[in-house]
């Protein structure tokens, strides 16, 4: 939820972009703990929003 507030999105859109990062292989999620995986690839997605 404050990952979702702190992007400007839904907690539900939150969820499923992180999920979808997860399945690319982007980043992985322990817990409460987010860590990148392929920093360039995100970078990437960020850039085109």
């Amino acid at each position: 939820e404050d990952l979702a507030n702190l992007s400007n999105m839904t907690t539900s859109n939150a969820i499923r972009t992180l999920s979808n990062f997860v399945n690319e292989r982007i980043i992985t999620i322990d817990g409460r703990k987010i860590k990148i995986i392929d920093e360039e690839r995100l970078h990437k997605i960020s850039r085109i929003g």
